[in-house]
């Protein structure tokens, strides 16, 4: 008798351990699925806008395409060509044609409105060979060279930008 009853009381405890341990199982699983369905809803998955070319644009042109586009923007660089209109796009990241979120931030190298500026250093005294070496560490290129006869040759004996004589730390574009 006391085996029927503790055999019942067993078999009652794996039945009752079954009910509450599926019953588990089932709430973990419906938790899971509402996470799973909530992160979709909440990172807009599977909707994507197409990066449209900011390359030219100006800066008002740009404001009003990631208006238009649900886009942001944030220049990151400024670079220098003179083959560019000033103040206009010349690289983005991510490129054009490119899919992405809703309200993405778009990267911007935008033309420079002037060169870069850099002191002149003083070459007057020195080698050809060195002003050279010189000037090519401060990103500037020798233009047209003037030779005038004189004991030292091969020296540079003035230096002149734009046809106007130059003194060493006066600021020249690069």
């Amino acid at each position: 008798m006391l085996k029927s009853t503790a055999l019942k009381n067993l078999l009652r405890f794996l039945k009752v351990l079954a009910i509450h341990g599926s019953i588990a199982v089932v709430v973990l699983f419906l938790i899971i699925l509402g996470v799973l369905y909530a992160i979709d809803s909440y990172t807009n998955h599977g909707e994507a806008l197409s990066v449209p070319d900011f390359t030219g644009m100006s800066m008002k042109e740009v404001e009003q395409t990631c208006k238009k586009h649900h886009l942001r923007y944030e220049v990151i660089d400024s670079v220098y060509s003179n083959t560019a209109e000033k103040g206009t796009v010349v690289d983005q990241s991510p490129g054009v044609d490119f899919k992405v979120k809703e309200n993405r931030r778009i990267f911007l190298t935008v033309n420079a409105t002037c060169a870069e500026r850099v002191n002149m250093p003083k070459v007057v005294g020195v080698s050809l060979r060195q002003a050279t070496a010189l000037l090519e560490t401060y990103g500037l290129k020798i233009g047209n060279l003037e030779y005038v006869p004189d004991f030292a040759t091969n020296y540079v004996l003035e230096q002149k930008y734009k046809g106007n004589q130059l003194e060493p730390g006066e600021m020249v574009e690069k």
